[in-house]
């Protein structure tokens, strides 16, 4: 058999659907909300199907990058933990030192979002840290989850919540909702 004279190929995309895993350690995505994360890779690319998150390990955020309505084009995210095992997701103030009112998860006018900490409905296995850095002060919010800019349907349930660094006197909160008729 001989070839055709011109060769052709395809590449395929990976699709933004099913079930991703998010983990330190040998994994496609390191990070929901840093750089090269999911949620950046989700506003690129949009969802083309419900997704599925799955924390595999403990996770250090930059919080650069929002989950947000235009790229989810009116699918369902969820995002649980892989097992019983509890996963904190760390705000690392310190990859991206900000000042104002900034979370470790960032859900700007999302839509049918649950994150769930529970694994087989039982049980509180996703923790949410904040870390502030020293150059905060009153004026500076840290939050677990930040909601804002007209969002819906967002359920968020058997997650911890949790300040470190405790002596900052800075404004703190474990979910605001702002911006918007959410």
């Amino acid at each position: 058999i001989n070839p055709p004279p011109v060769l052709f190929g395809y590449h395929l995309k990976p699709r933004m659907k099913d079930t991703v895993y998010v983990s330190n350690f040998n994994c496609r995505f390191q990070s929901l909300s840093g750089p090269n994360g999911l949620f950046e890779e989700i506003e690129k690319k949009k969802l083309e199907g419900n997704l599925t998150i799955v924390v595999e390990s403990d996770l250090d955020e930059a919080g650069s990058f929002s989950l947000s309505d235009s790229s989810q084009n009116g699918y369902k995210v969820t995002i649980r933990p892989d097992g019983n095992t509890v996963r904190n997701i760390t705000h690392a103030y310190k990859l991206n030192l900000p000042t104002g009112e900034l979370a470790t998860i960032e859900l700007t006018g999302a839509k049918n979002i649950l994150i769930d900490g529970s694994y087989k409905s039982s049980g509180e296995y996703l923790r949410f840290i904040s870390e502030p850095v020293s150059s905060m002060d009153i004026y500076d919010i840290v939050a677990g989850i930040r909601i804002s800019g007209n969002a819906d349907s967002i359920m968020i349930k058997n997650c911890s919540f949790r300040l470190e660094n405790s002596s900052k006197d800075i404004g703190e909160a474990s979910i605001i909702i702002g911006q918007g008729a959410n």
